[in-house]
Formats: C-alpha cells, structure tokens, sequence
C-alpha cells in the first residue's frame, strides 16, 4: 500500500514542488493545492487511493436545477471525469470524490489526478454560472 508515497513523491519532482505534499496533522494524507483556498485531499487504504475536494459552496440560487445538472453528471460519472459529485453534510458545499484502484500504473493515476483536478474546475465554473442563471 505504498503506492501513493511513491506517485505522491514523482509527482512533486516532476512539477519541482519544493515543499512536501504529506498533510502535517494527517500522516499519510497528501493536500494538492488547486488554488489559495482550495486543495485536494489524497489518501490510500486497503480500498484504494481517495480523491477529496470540498470544491465551493453550493449555488444558493437555482439551486433545485443545479442539483439536477449534478444528478445527470453523476450518471455513469459522464459529467464528472469518473468521479462523484456530492453536497457535504451541511448541504452548502459543493464537493467531488473518486476512488481509484490502487494498483494503477504511475501514469494512470496522473491522469485520473489530472481529470479529478480538472472536474473540480469545470464543476466550479458550474456552480457559479447557476448562481448567476435567471430562469
């Protein structure tokens, strides 16, 4: 189960990411930052490797519509690169979730990452365009 060590650290080389990935108060846990606010969370288990990112809050306007462009996405992961869309327990933030098999190739997984990072873009992208949508 040590694949993700070893992706997490090739990974940082590639990208000539000085500082460690590896969450300080998560052992294990790997944060990629997406932007100043944002990061994803990568973790492993006997499960598989897991994708998090609490992506932004929820559109509070059209929301019932929005739910339903999610709900569609989520069919067969079409609309989500694979992964999941979701509300967090409060309902008002917006998140994604993937798990990947752990015994992926190196590549893969960049490329399932890749995807995951740009779902969490183009979902953002979403939310905010229905915040802004008039019926």
């Amino acid at each position: 189960m040590q694949h993700l060590k070893r992706y997490m650290d090739q990974l940082a080389t590639e990208m000539e990411i000085r500082d460690s990935l590896e969450s300080t108060t998560t052992p294990g846990t790997y944060l990629f930052p997406i932007d100043e606010h944002t990061e994803a969370e990568i973790r492993e288990d006997s499960t598989g490797i897991h994708l998090f990112c609490a992506i932004c809050p929820a559109p509070a306007q059209n929301m019932e519509d929005f739910l339903q462009h999610a709900m569609h996405a989520n069919l067969f992961g079409q609309g989500t690169m694979g992964a999941t869309l979701a509300l967090d327990s409060s309902g008002k933030q917006l998140t994604l979730s993937q798990v990947i098999d752990y015994n992926i190739e190196y590549e893969r997984f960049k490329e399932k990452l890749e995807d995951f990072l740009n779902a969490i873009e183009m979902w953002r992208e979403e939310a905010a365009s229905f915040e802004t949508k008039t019926r």
